[in-house]
């Protein structure tokens, strides 16, 4: 399988160069991708909401009125859901659970799908480098690169409002010093990659070095796995 390669300016660097077939050219499970979507956003749900109920509500230990002969119904506690000031029933309860769990093998075919519809798409490129390492990444020189690269790649409409998730090895703070201002771009390493990152992402924006590791990653694992 090939691909090009371009410059951040979105020249072409490199025609017919060969990537990873079982990656990027995977059968694409929509089912799986909705599941791995949506398990991601119930794993980073943070219950706030709580209610007390009748255990919690303070008060209701003494019996409102003795069982018989008063002609009405019976009550236990003043501190029940049917009284005003009572606790609530079946109300909302931060102790619940709304984790989900996917296999390391549903997680890997995800996110390969992910990145096949990516490519067949024409929303996933290849770039040889963000920047010169000699000149200091500015906010406005990352985003005309980006804008210009969109616009040179096909994108119709102003680059404003457009998402971009950019993966590459490079772990020090320049690059997201650079784009922290940039509405809807996101800075993100080869080994965080996640079906939920791309898919919330117009665009995919992969440095060389960065597939060479999503190579290596998952190369290494199907040399452990066989």
């Amino acid at each position: 399988m090939k691909t090009t390669i371009y410059t951040i300016n979105g020249d072409v660097a490199k025609e017919n160069v060969a990537i990873n077939e079982s990656i990027f050219n995977t059968t694409v499970d929509e089912a799986l991708l909705h599941q791995s979507v949506r398990i991601f956003e119930a794993n980073q749900r943070t219950l706030a909401a709580h209610v007390r109920d009748r255990r919690e509500v303070r008060g209701g230990g003494k019996k409102p009125w003795r069982q018989k002969g008063t002609g009405r119904a019976r009550a236990g506690s003043n501190r029940s859901p049917l009284w005003i000031g009572g606790g609530k029933a079946h109300g909302a309860r931060n102790t619940r659970s709304y984790k989900g769990i996917l296999t390391r093998n549903m997680r890997q075919l995800a996110l390969f799908g992910t990145l096949t519809r990516k490519l067949a798409d024409k929303e996933l490129f290849v770039v040889e480098s963000l920047g010169n390492a000699q000149t200091p990444l500015k906010t406005k020189t990352v985003h005309d690169r980006l804008a210009s690269f969109v616009q040179a790649r096909g994108h119709k409409g102003s680059f404003e409002g457009t998402s971009i998730a950019i993966i590459t090895n490079d772990r020090d703070d320049a690059m997201k010093r650079a784009t922290r201002n940039i509405p809807n771009v996101t800075i993100a390493h080869p080994t965080s990659l996640h079906p939920h990152l791309l898919l919330t992402h117009r665009y995919v924006i992969v440095t060389t070095a960065a597939l060479e590791t999503i190579n290596a990653i998952f190369s290494q694992r199907e040399a452990a796995q066989a």
